[in-house]
């Protein structure tokens, strides 16, 4: 029952991460490694920042702060309650959420396959 849980929770903040890309369409820039990610977001951003309008994504390191960081929603504690304070939170944040910005840069930790 678990895993059913997690595997709804972790597709509903994903497809409403794809919602919010959608309403908005950015460029996204997508870093990855085994170090120096953050760095690299920095540098691209100081490149990009004078003509263009960035997000960047904090600590989106996991499946599920990548997508938490782009709806712009930040876990407390990682209890239940604030897991469902997550995920009402992410429907509000689709219904009100209209930042704008052209370029996504994300900070992307990989996992193994």
């Amino acid at each position: 029952m678990k895993k059913l849980i997690t595997t709804f929770f972790l597709n509903y903040i994903r497809v409403a991460a794809k919602v919010q890309l959608l309403k908005n369409r950015p460029f996204c820039i997508g870093i990855t490694g085994s170090a120096g990610k953050t760095s690299a977001q920095h540098a691209v951003a100081a490149a990009l920042l004078p003509e263009k309008r960035l997000k960047y994504t904090f600590n989106a390191n996991s499946e599920t702060s990548l997508p938490l960081s782009i709806l712009g929603i930040k876990p407390k504690n990682f209890s239940l309650s604030d897991w469902l304070r997550v995920a009402l939170l992410t429907f509000w944040k689709l219904l009100t959420n209209w930042e704008r910005y052209d370029i996504l840069i994300a900070e992307m930790g990989i996992d193994s396959p």
